[in-house]
C-alpha cells in the first residue's frame, strides 16, 4: 500500500460502534502494524450524513451523543464513549478504561484536512462510508463484516463471521478479531463447580435458572446488561471471572457475530456448556468438540446436568480445560492473521 503522509505511517479512519471490535482494530492496525487508527467524534459526522447507528431509535439524542458528543458528562462510564480527553493538533485523545489504551478522534472537518489511506466502516449502513473518498481521493475503502446476516457490495472486505458468501469480484479475507492474550490467558483450573455466563441479556432466561434450581452445589453466575447478576466491569474483571469459572455458561441462540465471550473462554482454556447446533456454522463452531472440548447444550436436561457433573470430576474437568485451550491454539493464530492482513492491503 502506498504511504501519502509524506513518508510517515499509514492513517486509517474506522468507525466505532463496538468495543470489543474497535480494540481489535486497535491490536492489529497500531500495535502489530504501526499504523495510526483515529475514529469519529462531533456532531459534524451526524449532520452531512455519515452517522446512522443511531437511525434506527430515530437518531433519539441521547444515542447520538454516546458516540458523537464531545466530552458528554451526562452519561455513566459505561456508555459516555467520550469523557475525558485531551486536544492536541485538532485529534481527541480519549482514554479507553476498560481496553486500556487512548482513542485518537477527530471531526469530519478535520478528517477533510488530514490525508487517509484506509476507511474501515464496520456498521452495515456505514456502508455509505466509501462516499468520503471524495474528500480522500488516494484512500482505499475496506467494509468489515462481523455480525451475522450482514452483507456489502464493497470489492474488499475483511470478514470475522462465517456466514458472507462474496460476490464475484469481491476480495474477502476471513480472520479472527483480536484480543488480549496475555489477559485471557491458560492457567489451569483452580474450581470446578463455578459456571458463569456474560451473555447479554442472558437468553432463555428460565432454562439457566432451572439449571440454577436442580443442581445447587454448583455457583451460577450471569453477568452482563440485562443479566441476572449485573454487570461485571472492565475486561481484566471479565477475564479473571472466567478463569475462576469452571465451565462458561453460553447460551446465545439469537445469533453471534464474531463471538467475543466465546473466544475468550477458549483462550483461556475453560469449556462452553453451548448451544452446539447454532454454532455448527458460525466461526466459534471451529472451537466446538462435544465431550472433548463443550457440552452440547442441545441434549436432553437430565443429560446436560449428568454431563456437567461428570466432566467436572478434577481429572476429567482438567483434561477438558487443557483440551479447550489445545483447540483455540489450533484455530487462531492473531500473529499469522495479521501479517496475511497486511500483505492483503498491499494490493487492496
Amino acid at each position: 500500500m502506498r504511504l501519502y503522509n509524506g513518508g510517515g505511517r499509514i492513517k486509517v479512519l474506522a468507525d466505532y460502534h463496538h468495543g470489543n471490535l474497535y480494540n481489535s482494530f486497535h491490536m492489529l492496525f497500531e500495535e502489530r502494524l504501526g499504523y495510526e487508527l483515529y475514529r469519529p467524534i462531533g456532531m459534524d459526522w451526524l449532520i452531512h450524513g455519515f452517522f446512522k447507528i443511531a437511525e434506527p431509535y430515530g437518531n433519539a439524542r441521547d444515542t447520538v451523543d454516546q458516540y458523537l458528543a464531545i466530552d458528554n458528562r451526562e452519561w455513566d462510564a459505561y456508555k459516555r464513549l467520550n469523557g475525558n480527553y485531551r486536544l492536541e493538533d485538532d485529534v481527541y485523545h480519549i482514554y479507553d478504561r476498560e481496553n486500556g489504551f487512548t482513542h485518537k478522534a477527530i471531526t469530519l472537518s478535520t478528517f477533510r484536512k488530514m490525508q487517509f489511506d484506509l476507511v474501515i466502516a464496520s456498521y452495515p449502513s456505514h456502508g455509505d462510508w466509501k462516499e468520503l473518498l471524495k474528500f480522500q481521493p488516494n484512500a482505499k475503502f475496506v467494509m468489515q463484516l462481523g455480525n451475522e446476516g450482514q452483507n456489502t457490495d464493497a470489492a474488499n472486505v475483511l470478514c470475522s463471521t462465517t456466514e458472507f458468501l462474496p460476490k464475484e469480484n469481491q476480495r474477502v479475507y476471513y480472520y479472527h478479531q483480536e484480543f488480549d492474550l496475555s489477559d485471557y490467558r491458560y492457567e489451569p483450573p483452580i474450581s470446578n463447580n463455578k459456571i458463569s455466563s456474560f451473555v447479554v441479556l442472558l437468553p432463555e432466561r428460565e432454562r439457566f435458572i432451572g439449571f440454577k434450581k436442580a443442581m445447587p452445589e454448583y455457583d451460577w453466575k450471569a453477568y452482563g446488561p440485562g443479566a441476572i447478576d449485573g454487570i461485571m466491569g472492565d475486561g481484566k474483571g471479565i477475564s479473571t471471572e472466567m478463569r475462576k469459572s469452571a465451565f462458561g455458561y453460553h447460551n446465545k441462540p439469537q445469533g453471534d457475530g464474531f463471538g467475543h465471550v466465546i473466544h475468550k473462554f477458549y483462550a483461556s482454556g475453560r469449556p462452553c456448556i453451548v448451544n452446539y447446533g447454532a454454532y455448527a456454522h458460525r466461526l466459534a463452531g471451529k472451537l466446538l468438540i462435544p465431550d472433548v472440548t463443550c457440552i452440547n447444550l442441545d441434549e436432553p436436561f437430565d443429560t446436560v446436568c449428568k454431563k456437567i457433573r461428570f466432566f467436572s470430576r478434577p481429572s476429567e474437568h482438567k483434561k477438558m480445560c487443557k483440551a479447550a485451550y489445545v483447540r483455540f491454539k489450533e484455530v487462531v493464530d492473531f500473529d499469522r492473521e495479521a501479517k496475511e492482513i497486511k500483505d492483503w492491503l498491499r494490493v487492496v
